[in-house]
């Protein structure tokens, strides 16, 4: 399980999440279903956490990068609203994050968070977001476990399901 977790791995995730997420952003735009669109002048906040400092500095620019760039090519939401995402740094420690979430609740009023962080902090987060009732989507974590609680859902296939095709593929080749 240490190997999975070592950055070569890590940064493979990230950049397939952002091919996952530019892939997504490209099929909403090529779809005619947007021709009557108009913009409701509505805006949804959604918050950002991750280490864009310390250790594990590249995994969360690598996850805002990605965001941003989806913001980019589609910044509404199918009802017309605005999306803006309001990006906090955690460094990769969860008390940090937890008054990071606290502030953006009272302050910013986000509707949700996106947690560009990997599986050993999102899983210290579960029951706190629960506790909270904040919607979250895992966008690099891939710890089964991730998803037990009720607020967070995972972008990623999880480690059994990687596992699972890994070894397909070798049984195959």
């Amino acid at each position: 399980f240490q190997n999975f977790l070592s950055r070569p791995s890590l940064h493979i995730i990230s950049i397939h999440v952002f091919i996952f997420f530019l892939s997504l952003i490209l099929l909403a735009a090529c779809s005619g279903e947007q021709s009557g669109f108009e913009p409701s002048g509505k805006l949804v906040k959604v918050g950002f956490l991750g280490p864009l400092s310390g250790e594990e500095k590249s995994l969360g620019e690598n996850s805002l990068a990605g965001a941003q760039v989806a913001l980019t090519l589609q910044p509404y939401l199918l009802n017309g609203d605005k999306v803006e995402l309001v990006a906090i740094d955690d460094q990769g420690d969860p008390q940090l994050a937890k008054d990071a979430i606290d502030e953006l609740l009272k302050e910013t009023e986000i509707s949700s968070l996106l947690l560009g962080s990997p599986s050993s902090f999102v899983l210290s987060m579960v029951e706190y977001l629960d506790k909270k009732s904040i919607p979250a989507v895992a966008l690099l974590a891939t710890h089964p476990d991730v998803t037990k609680g009720e607020s967070i859902i995972q972008l990623p296939c999880n480690d059994f399901q990687q596992g699972t095709v890994a070894a397909l593929y070798v049984l195959d080749e």
